[in-house]
């Protein structure tokens, strides 16, 4: 296969164009609610009316959302009362809302894009990386997700680009670099707590590097990293809720939630009791048919029922030719390579431990999850899967055959993709 071929700049215009491709095509259809966006619409609609919301996830997403609804005419279908979207499949007389999913799209068409431009930084051929991007731009359950207003394509993007910006300070950058890198997974948990994992995996990467390191520079050394990876993020988390609160002052269906004169409070009232009763339902116990545990995820055993009508229906589902292998993957990656060798090998290493620090959680969590959750952790292992690859004989065409197998497949569950018939 030519050199020019995995060049850099024409790495970036195929993935940014397939990116846009996949996640744009058929961008406003349905035109009625899908799985979870009611509760996001509702969310987001308050921002206008001001009325007080509770959610169990940081409101990052959701502010975005309503900024941007402001330049797309969002507004205009508020009529000065909440909207109440009520129920997935619900359908409106204006479809002012489907244009927010042009804003989780295109972040979703960039996060390939992204994914490309990390693995250059880690060290990855050009192949390898441009393999992981086409992979990650064919995947049907990462399009499915990046399609509507659902919080994932911003945690995915925000996350993604912590780590980016990370190994640019790592190869000699400058330190803006790590600040940005701690800004960005300042905004990846303020969109989920799961977000948290971007940041957790930057910290350990740096206490090991410092216990290492010698011992004049270590007390320094701390600071800097616990300065720009603990207090600037949770700074950046304070500053969202600021904004969250200082739209949201009159009483509404979050009040339920808190203690009377909840709106008649200091902020940083506000901002602590929020949290506290976010804690306090994300360890309900609670069940969902289409919920599923860890140990379903990485092959994907259990999609999610998205949307359905007239016989025609979305899920959420991976494409098998990219989950299963690269599940598979993780399993070489242990038992061949063994855990010796992972650490010795500092891409290795780091890959094992994003992955690690983005599905062994859910292992003790009680809630109900869902497919979308093992995406952190996906991203990882097909960063491994074409590691591996690439270091076999014949690299390049056996990464040429799994995108071709994974075009094929994503190709074949296109219609409960798009919510086609077929």
């Amino acid at each position: 296969m030519p050199v020019g071929f995995w060049s850099k700049k024409y790495s970036i215009l195929l993935l940014l164009t397939l990116g846009l491709l996949t996640r744009f095509l058929f961008w406003n259809h349905p035109a009625e609610t899908v799985f979870d966006e009611y509760g996001y619409l509702n969310d987001i609609s308050a921002y206008y009316t001001g009325e007080l919301i509770f959610d169990v996830h940081p409101p990052l997403a959701k502010l975005l959302w309503a900024g941007f609804g402001k330049l797309t005419g969002f507004e205009s279908g508020i009529s000065g009362t909440q909207i109440k979207y009520e129920d997935k499949g619900s359908s409106f007389p204006d479809k002012e809302f489907l244009s927010l999913r042009l804003l989780s799209m295109f972040l979703g068409a960039l996060l390939p894009l992204m994914v490309f431009l990390m693995s250059q930084e880690l060290g990855f051929s050009g192949r390898a990386s441009l393999a992981a991007g086409i992979l990650l731009t064919l995947d049907n359950g990462l399009i499915t997700q990046s399609r509507f207003i659902l919080a994932e394509p911003f945690l995915l993007f925000f996350g993604i680009l912590c780590l980016y910006f990370y190994f640019r300070y790592k190869n000699g950058q400058g330190v803006a670099n790590f600040i940005l890198a701690g800004i960005l997974g300042g905004f990846a948990f303020s969109v989920k707590w799961t977000g948290g994992s971007f940041i957790a995996l930057i910290f350990l990467v740096e206490m090991i590097l410092i216990w290492r390191d010698g011992e004049s520079r270590k007390k320094r050394r701390v600071g800097q990293v616990f300065s720009v990876l603990v207090i600037l993020p949770l700074i950046i988390y304070f500053l969202i809720f600021v904004i969250h609160f200082s739209f949201l002052t009159k009483n509404g269906p979050g009040n339920v939630f808190m203690s009377p004169g909840f709106n008649e409070k200091a902020v940083w009232h506000k901002f602590i009791e929020t949290n506290m009763v976010m804690f306090t339902a994300n360890q309900q116990d609670l069940t969902h048919p289409y919920s599923s545990k860890w140990y379903n995820w990485p092959f994907g055993l259990k999609p999610v029922y998205y949307w359905t009508k007239e016989g025609v229906n979305i899920y959420l589902m991976g494409n098998p030719a990219v989950w299963w292998p690269a599940a598979a993957s993780m399993l070489v990656l242990i038992f061949y390579y063994g855990l010796r060798e992972i650490i010795k090998n500092p891409s290795l290493s780091l890959l094992w431990g994003g992955f690690l620090l983005n599905f062994l959680p859910f292992t003790a969590i009680k809630r109900a999850m869902f497919l979308y959750h093992y995406f952190p952790a996906l991203i990882f292992s097909i960063l491994v899967l074409v590691y591996l690859l690439d270091k076999e004989r014949k690299a390049g065409f056996t990464l040429f055959i799994l995108i071709l197998l994974a075009a094929v497949s994503f190709v074949y569950f296109a219609p409960v993709t798009y919510g086609l018939p077929r």
